[in-house]
């Protein structure tokens, strides 16, 4: 039985670590790292970006993007517009992208000019890479989300039919990753190595932990 906050949701507990370490290493991949300085303000301009786009409380918004910083800055993005996140990983056959787009309601996708993710036609796609946002806002989006609202929908692999949605809550997940970061005795001095697809259910304890 662990203590945890329960009135922060996982993108307002990043939001604190900012006021308290803003020069600290947040996120390296490959060749780029980002403080939490700036994977903040830059989820801060794409999170006021979903929402000049008319995204609204638990709207559906579709992420398929390849393995970068812009992976975590586009779910991290969502998460603070109020909408929620539905990963599909960009390797999935177009049948099983499009099922889970429909099923699950998705009105934006997230996705890269170089993928061939699918692009049904009552989809507004949205290539993040050719994104210019740079006159977007960098302070925090003020947004009502209340514990039980939705942060993501995942799929299950389908093995025994079609794939079924899992819906995780605001709540869930900040009480799961505050808890397993205390039971893994986390501290500034460890790294976080995260290889799985973000459509894994565990990949997201993996990225929201450290």
């Amino acid at each position: 039985q662990l203590e945890y906050d329960k009135g922060s949701h996982v993108h307002q507990l990043i939001e604190q670590q900012v006021k308290s370490t803003p020069d600290a290493i947040a996120l390296i991949c490959q060749n780029k790292q980002l403080t939490y300085k700036e994977l903040n303000e830059r989820a801060n301009r794409l999170a006021h970006f979903l929402r000049e786009k008319g995204a609204c409380l638990e709207d559906r918004v579709g992420v398929c993007v390849n393995r970068s910083v812009d992976m975590i800055i586009a779910l991290l993005a969502i998460m603070k517009s109020g909408t929620t996140y539905v990963p599909i990983d960009p390797a999935y056959p177009k049948q099983r992208q499009e099922y889970i787009i429909s099923d699950s309601g998705v009105k934006l996708l997230l996705t890269e000019s170089d993928l061939a993710c699918t692009a049904m036609e009552s989809i507004e796609r949205i290539n993040i890479d050719k994104l210019d946002l740079t006159y977007y806002p960098t302070f925090n989006v003020n947004s009502k989300i209340f514990s039980d609202n939705l942060v993501y929908l995942i799929y299950t692999s389908g093995s025994t039919g079609l794939p079924k949605a899992v819906a995780v809550s605001h709540d869930q997940l900040s009480m799961h990753i505050q808890c397993i970061g205390k039971e893994y005795g986390m501290t500034e001095d460890d790294c976080e190595l995260q290889f799985a697809s973000i459509s894994f259910d565990g990949a997201h304890e993996r990225i929201w932990t450290p």
